[in-house]
């Protein structure tokens, strides 16, 4: 996003009780306060917009912070003003580039500020209510399914007799806590027409099931968002990363893995599963295989070919097709 004559530029840094803010004026001043985290700390933080800027339009720019991150998005999204919401990485890296060596909260809301002032970046708008809520059920199961697995370890060793009744307590507990997340997500599909639809489009590609859909779905965001399938693999953390200089440092590619960890480690099984089983990539793994590819490639490549037939079924509306070629 270029500066113009009438486009103000914000910056937060935002932490769990307050947000550091830093305000580009289209006339070059400069003006920095913090607010709290609080519905008096974000009334003050749009007035103080107003008296500084009121006759620009403003965009917003914030690294995701998770659930701190959230309620300023909103507050800026429903006042008007343009926000984007950033990869933590390429503020850090925009910030190494210009030389920054000092980290303070009010320098990072002035970094923010610069960054959005001089560099693309995305609109964000909220997520379908749906979506979001899709997204922290398959995250509760998964946090679930982790905690049972521990217990489920720890009652292997357990020797004392007390311990051992404790613990299969707590696994009664989380098998019964799980079932009631599950009966959640089910009803919360059954009651989105959008989300039947897309799961049942997911589901039609060799490799990936109703649970692996469903994660799909809750890591990636409406698909209207990804000009193309590269865009939605950037995204997950799945561009190939190319370590090359002059002629003679050629280096292994790798994976980016600057993006959501969460649908890359949705990607990992099905993929696996899929180069046995799924026509398109099964062919592709044969091809790599050939050119002497290692199996930690392969994979990877895999999850990349995965979701971009996620991507094309998502994006047409149309189950998966063994014939219809995907770049």
């Amino acid at each position: 996003m270029n500066a113009s004559s009438t486009t103000a530029f914000l910056g937060l840094d935002v932490a769990k009780a307050k947000a550091d803010v830093c305000l580009l004026r289209p006339d070059g001043q400069r003006f920095e306060d913090s607010f709290a985290s609080t519905r008096q700390g974000h009334e003050g933080l749009l007035r103080w917009l107003e008296k500084h800027a009121p006759a620009a339009s403003v965009r917003a720019g914030l690294e995701s912070t998770g659930p701190y991150s959230r309620p300023w998005c909103d507050l800026l999204h429903t006042a008007g003003h343009l926000v984007s919401l950033l990869n933590p990485a390429r503020p850090k890296a925009y910030a190494q580039a210009c030389g920054l060596r000092n980290k303070t909260d009010q320098v990072d809301a002035r970094l923010l500020a610069q960054f959005v002032a001089e560099q693309k970046t995305d609109r964000w708008t909220p997520p379908d209510p749906h979506r979001e809520e899709l997204k922290e059920l398959t995250r509760r199961r998964e946090d679930l399914l982790a905690l049972r697995q521990s217990e489920r370890n720890r009652l292997e060793s357990a020797r004392a007799q007390s311990i051992r009744d404790s613990l299969a307590r707590t696994i009664k507990s989380l098998d019964k806590e799980l079932a009631r997340v599950e009966s959640e997500l089910e009803e919360l599909v059954d009651r989105s027409a959008s989300l039947r639809q897309d799961e049942s489009l997911l589901c039609s590609i060799p490799g990936i099931g109703k649970v692996t859909a469903r994660k799909i779905l809750a890591e990636l965001p409406d698909i209207s968002r990804f000009e193309n399938a590269r865009k939605a693999a950037a995204y997950a953390g799945l561009s190939p990363r190319r370590h090359e200089s002059g002629s003679s440092v050629r280096k292994r590619g790798r994976l980016s893995k600057v993006g959501n960890g969460g649908l890359r480690k949705a990607l990992y099984l099905p993929a696996i599963t899929a180069i046995k089983f799924n026509p398109v990539i099964k062919s592709f793994n044969e091809r790599l295989r050939a050119n002497g590819k290692a199996e930690k490639a392969i994979i990877g490549a895999a999850m990349r070919k995965l979701l971009h037939i996620v991507y094309g079924v998502l994006k047409h509306k149309t189950s998966f097709d063994p014939n219809y070629a995907v770049p």
